[in-house]
């Protein structure tokens, strides 16, 4: 008995197959070239507290998660525009913990 052969195509798809499974199971940064660890990401309609992907912190904000608390924002405008790559909570929160909000006129 021979086994069909596979066309060069076939077993590259085959192989990005594999690739993007042991990623996940690995919880690995979802971008094709990155082997980092990912943070948890999760998107409004799945389930709570499972994961849907995981991405680093670098490529996180581009795939339009929230790089602190991994909740899914593309499309938000404040969010797309934003430069910190932070939702509007995560950033009010950081905002907040350096004292940007601290007045002198109350001490």
């Amino acid at each position: 008995m021979t086994l069909p052969s596979l066309t060069q195509r076939a077993f590259d798809q085959y192989l990005r197959g594999v690739v993007a499974w042991l990623k996940h199971k690995l919880h690995r940064c979802a971008e094709d070239a990155c082997w980092r660890k990912g943070s948890d990401c999760y998107l409004p309609d799945g389930q709570p507290g499972v994961p849907d992907e995981w991405y680093c912190w670098e490529h996180a904000a581009s795939a339009g998660y929230c790089r602190s608390c991994g909740s899914f924002n593309g499309g938000i405008e404040s969010f797309d525009c934003g430069r910190s790559g932070l939702c509007e909570n995560c950033d009010y929160q950081w905002r907040a913990d350096t004292g940007e909000f601290d007045s002198d006129e109350d001490y």
